[in-house]
């Protein structure tokens, strides 16, 4: 009786693991607290993928300060959309090595995009911080990297095109997810060093616990 039991309720557990890992990304997105992207509520997200056509360019779909909207990428495990037309945000279904889902989210600024603001949730909304951390760690790393080979660009110690280099996430579903730093110069203020076309770029891929 006892291993009865036992069978039963591993088949229980199972059934619900099963469940919960058929959450989609259009589960998460609907699900997401309106205080996250306050630009949008409940209707407007639902809106945005119940008619997930990304040919149609979603027309007519305004967020709440009247901007409109466009759905620019949609599958089980991501989703990019255009919030405005300076702002947008990703969001990328993770598999952790323990069997659940991570949640992580890019919200880019500038057109073309200039900055980027990343945090990780669990599958229902709950911020956590461990790999937000280690993708902060990754960017600064990276940032130095940017720094030192500007540096040797320019033959110069500190060479006044420095401030304005930003560092822009984007985010990919691409075999178990990928995270990826790109450079981008949004002024030329610095007349004697000419580095129009400098650029670099890391990615950082999904190992089930980091981005790495």
């Amino acid at each position: 009786m006892n291993i009865l039991k036992i069978i039963a309720t591993s088949l229980i557990i199972l059934s619900g693991q099963g469940i919960y890992a058929q959450k989609t990304m259009k589960d998460v997105w609907k699900e997401m607290p309106d205080s996250i992207l306050p630009i949008m509520n409940s209707s407007i997200r639902s809106d945005i993928v119940d008619n997930d056509n990304v040919d149609e360019n979603k027309e007519g779909i305004k967020n709440l300060l009247g901007g409109e909207l466009k759905l620019v990428s949609l599958n089980d495990k991501f989703i990019d959309v255009r919030l405005s037309e300076k702002s947008g945000v990703q969001l990328l279904l993770l598999k952790k090595d323990t069997g659940t889902d991570l949640i992580c989210m890019n919200r880019y600024y500038g057109n073309p995009a200039a900055e980027s603001d990343v945090d990780f949730y669990t599958i229902d909304w709950t911020p956590v911080d461990t790999e937000k951390n280690v993708v902060i760690s990754a960017r600064d790393d990276f940032y130095s990297q940017v720094i030192d080979s500007l540096k040797k660009e320019t033959g110069k110690k500190e060479p006044a095109v420095l401030d304005p280099i930003m560092i822009v996430v984007s985010l990919s579903d691409k075999e178990n997810g990928e995270l990826t730093f790109n450079t981008y110069v949004p002024l030329k203020i610095s007349t004697d060093v000419d580095l129009p076309d400098f650029k670099m770029q890391r990615c950082l891929k999904w190992d089930g616990r980091y981005f790495k």
